[in-house]
Protein backbone atom coordinates (compact mmCIF):
# COMPACT_ATOMS: atom_id res chain seq x y z
CA UNK A 1 0.00 0.00 0.00
CA UNK A 2 2.79 2.83 1.25
CA UNK A 3 5.98 2.98 -0.45
CA UNK A 4 4.54 3.20 -4.27
CA UNK A 5 5.60 7.09 -4.98
CA UNK A 6 2.27 7.89 -4.77
CA UNK A 7 -0.59 9.34 -1.59
CA UNK A 8 -2.93 6.85 -0.76
CA UNK A 9 -6.65 7.63 0.22
CA UNK A 10 -8.02 5.92 3.42
CA UNK A 11 -11.12 5.93 4.91
CA UNK A 12 -11.48 5.88 8.65
CA UNK A 13 -13.47 3.78 10.52
CA UNK A 14 -12.44 4.43 14.28
CA UNK A 15 -10.32 6.70 15.91
CA UNK A 16 -9.30 6.33 19.33
CA UNK A 17 -7.65 8.48 21.78
CA UNK A 18 -5.54 7.16 24.24
CA UNK A 19 -2.62 9.14 26.59
CA UNK A 20 -2.23 11.65 23.56
CA UNK A 21 -1.70 8.90 21.30
CA UNK A 22 -4.21 8.46 18.71
CA UNK A 23 -5.08 4.94 16.76
CA UNK A 24 -7.54 3.30 14.81
CA UNK A 25 -8.63 1.30 12.11
CA UNK A 26 -9.20 2.68 8.64
CA UNK A 27 -9.70 0.89 4.83
CA UNK A 28 -8.08 1.30 1.40
CA UNK A 29 -9.59 0.05 -2.15
CA UNK A 30 -7.83 -0.94 -5.54
CA UNK A 31 -8.95 -1.93 -8.20
CA UNK A 32 -8.03 -5.79 -9.37
CA UNK A 33 -6.77 -5.16 -13.24
CA UNK A 34 -7.52 -8.83 -13.57
CA UNK A 35 -11.21 -9.00 -12.83
CA UNK A 36 -12.45 -5.14 -12.64
CA UNK A 37 -13.15 -5.44 -9.46
CA UNK A 38 -12.62 -3.37 -5.99
CA UNK A 39 -10.47 -5.52 -3.38
CA UNK A 40 -10.82 -3.77 0.26
CA UNK A 41 -7.93 -3.94 2.80
CA UNK A 42 -8.16 -3.44 6.91
CA UNK A 43 -5.59 -1.68 8.69
CA UNK A 44 -4.94 -0.99 12.25
CA UNK A 45 -3.53 2.86 12.00
CA UNK A 46 -1.50 5.04 14.18
CA UNK A 47 -0.79 8.70 13.97
CA UNK A 48 2.84 10.43 14.95
CA UNK A 49 5.00 13.02 13.83
CA UNK A 50 2.76 16.27 12.06
CA UNK A 51 -0.22 13.21 11.65
CA UNK A 52 -0.75 13.57 15.48
CA UNK A 53 -2.12 17.15 15.73
CA UNK A 54 -4.28 16.89 13.00
CA UNK A 55 -5.96 13.33 13.89
CA UNK A 56 -7.37 15.05 16.67
CA UNK A 57 -10.19 16.64 14.40
CA UNK A 58 -10.14 13.02 12.40
CA UNK A 59 -14.41 11.75 12.57
CA UNK A 60 -15.63 8.45 11.22
CA UNK A 61 -15.96 7.84 7.83
CA UNK A 62 -13.65 10.85 7.18
CA UNK A 63 -11.55 10.27 3.79
CA UNK A 64 -8.07 11.12 3.95
CA UNK A 65 -5.23 11.14 1.56
CA UNK A 66 -1.54 9.86 3.20
CA UNK A 67 1.50 12.03 2.09
CA UNK A 68 4.23 9.63 3.85
CA UNK A 69 3.77 6.52 6.36
CA UNK A 70 4.85 3.20 6.91
CA UNK A 71 3.44 -0.04 6.91
CA UNK A 72 4.59 -2.73 9.79
CA UNK A 73 3.86 -5.66 11.75
CA UNK A 74 3.04 -5.15 15.18
CA UNK A 75 3.24 -8.20 17.92
CA UNK A 76 1.18 -8.45 20.49
CA UNK A 77 1.15 -11.28 23.60
CA UNK A 78 -2.57 -12.39 22.56
CA UNK A 79 -2.80 -15.80 21.48
CA UNK A 80 -5.68 -17.86 20.76
CA UNK A 81 -6.53 -21.18 22.37
CA UNK A 82 -4.19 -24.11 20.71
CA UNK A 83 -2.11 -21.21 18.73
CA UNK A 84 1.72 -21.54 19.31
CA UNK A 85 2.81 -18.15 18.71
CA UNK A 86 1.22 -14.24 20.03
CA UNK A 87 -0.53 -13.07 17.18
CA UNK A 88 0.87 -10.33 14.53
CA UNK A 89 -0.81 -7.52 13.13
CA UNK A 90 -0.09 -4.63 10.27
CA UNK A 91 -0.58 -1.58 11.44
CA UNK A 92 0.19 1.31 9.31
CA UNK A 93 2.08 4.49 10.82
CA UNK A 94 0.98 8.07 9.35
CA UNK A 95 3.36 10.64 9.94
CA UNK A 96 1.73 13.03 7.39
CA UNK A 97 -1.74 13.27 5.51
CA UNK A 98 -4.91 16.08 4.68
CA UNK A 99 -8.09 15.55 4.67
CA UNK A 100 -9.77 14.94 1.26
CA UNK A 101 -12.94 16.95 0.97
CA UNK A 102 -15.86 15.27 -1.21
CA UNK A 103 -15.80 16.73 -3.89
CA UNK A 104 -11.70 15.60 -4.49
CA UNK A 105 -10.41 18.52 -3.30
CA UNK A 106 -8.01 18.52 -0.16
CA UNK A 107 -8.10 20.70 2.81
CA UNK A 108 -4.76 22.38 3.75
CA UNK A 109 -3.66 22.59 7.26
CA UNK A 110 -2.48 25.88 7.69
CA UNK A 111 -1.79 28.70 5.05
CA UNK A 112 1.80 29.88 6.28
CA UNK A 113 2.88 26.23 4.04
CA UNK A 114 2.20 27.95 0.85
CA UNK A 115 4.86 28.77 -1.19
CA UNK A 116 3.87 32.64 -2.04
Amino acid sequence: MLGTGRDNYLTIWKITEKDGRYTGSASSSRKNKTTNEYVNSWWNVKFVGSALEKAKSLKERDRIIVHAGDLSIENTSYKKEGQEKPQSFLTVTIFDFEISTPQGETTTSNSDDLPF
